[in-house]
């Protein structure tokens, strides 16, 4: 599984879960990276970084949902990324069914 995120969770009444805090959206995708791990399905993460580096929360969140042999790929144009993301299938061949 590949997400590709701006960044933070923002939640919204016009979200698909309406009631919960940005904190616990973040827990919501902690689990179901779990949940994808648990069924042998690793887990990338590619963030597009509008804020340049400057938001370091965003990252290390996006990073909590790493899982198997998954990696981490920080774009700050996002021309890049198709690059990104042509980059973690053609690494990772040996791990498509």
């Amino acid at each position: 599984m590949i997400i590709v995120s701006d960044g933070q969770p923002n939640s919204s009444s016009a979200g698909s879960h309406p009631s919960l805090s940005d904190n616990q959206l973040l827990a919501l995708a902690q689990q179901d990276a779990n949940t994808a791990w648990s069924n042998k399905i690793n887990v990338f993460v590619i963030w597009w970084d509008s804020s340049n580096g400057s938001d370091l929360t965003s990252g290390t969140n996006l990073q909590s949902l790493i899982r198997g042999k998954g990696t981490y790929l920080h774009v700050t144009d996002p021309s890049a990324l198709s690059t990104a993301i042509s980059s973690v299938l053609s690494g990772q061949a040996e791990l498509v069914k």
